[in-house]
């Protein structure tokens, strides 16, 4: 994993400044773009792999993050109207979105090879997420208006 966040770590501030010149969507998208080819480059490795070109796909994978990571929060933060909400508030709300995935991901890795269990606890789980965020955000915006 460490191809991965050498890749992420150098291309990160590289497209978060290039992001703030020349617009976030396209740097977005080419790292969506990187990151899918690797994901699909990692499903064609044969089970007796090499271990450069693991390497070698696992730091696309690290760009095509990096090059994602920073346009996408300049673009949820530029989206946000300090009018209706505070920026603190809204500064939480990628990490909010970043930590749901980490621990539906975990939670649905554990209930690998048992569909239907899996299925039944992640309902459960975006159903707690969903509405305690909706909780969160209706309160902030009635504090908001207040």
């Amino acid at each position: 994993m460490l191809p991965m966040m050498i890749g992420f770590f150098v291309m990160g501030p590289i497209s978060g400044s290039l992001s703030d010149r020349y617009g976030a969507r396209g740097f977005a998208t080419v790292g969506m773009l990187l990151s899918t080819l690797a994901f699909v480059l990692l499903t064609l490795l044969p089970a007796d792999f090499s271990y450069v070109p693991f390497v070698v796909i696992l730091l696309i994978a690290g760009v095509g993050m990096g090059m994602f990571a920073a346009p996408n929060t300049t673009a949820i933060m530029n989206t946000v109207v300090t009018r209706h909400c505070s920026s603190s508030v809204a500064d939480s709300q990628p990490a909010t979105d970043s930590w749901q995935g980490i621990l539906s991901g975990i939670n649905c890795s554990r209930c690998y090879g048992q569909t239907e269990n899996c299925f039944l606890h992640f309902c459960n789980i975006i159903d707690h997420c969903c509405s305690s965020v909706l909780y969160a955000r209706k309160k902030n915006r009635t504090a908001a208006l207040v």
